[in-house]
């Protein structure tokens, strides 16, 4: 039983270390900020950009298999609320996958 482990937890850790090319690109309409969610740090959030990635900007940037991306919808800057009928901001949240489409994956945040 513990070889059938072994075996198990190195293809895991071997996929986990597949290095992906990826772009993210903001079809959103609204500007986004962007974020690599350390899923093994009670989900913390590191910022990937200063500024907020603009609606219609891409940005490529070489991560994962298994990495977790966010797109966060950047609220208003004077109201301080995002536009949509409820107000709250909109999250699009990206794994990066074990198979990459043609060698690299675009992600769209809508």
């Amino acid at each position: 039983m513990s070889v059938l482990l072994a075996i198990l937890a190195r293809v895991v850790s071997t996929r986990a270390n597949e290095s992906r090319s990826i772009q993210i690109q903001n079809k959103s309409g609204r500007d986004c900020g962007l974020y690599w969610i350390d899923v093994g740090d009670d989900n913390e959030a590191h910022s990937m950009k200063a500024e907020p990635l603009q609606d219609k900007e891409a940005m490529q940037l070489n991560s994962f298999v298994g990495h977790v991306f966010e797109c966060r919808e950047a609220p208003d800057f004077e109201t301080g609320f995002c536009e949509n009928d409820h107000q709250a901001c909109s999250i699009a949240r990206i794994v990066v996958p074990e198979e990459p489409e043609a060698g690299s994956c675009k992600y769209f945040a809508h």
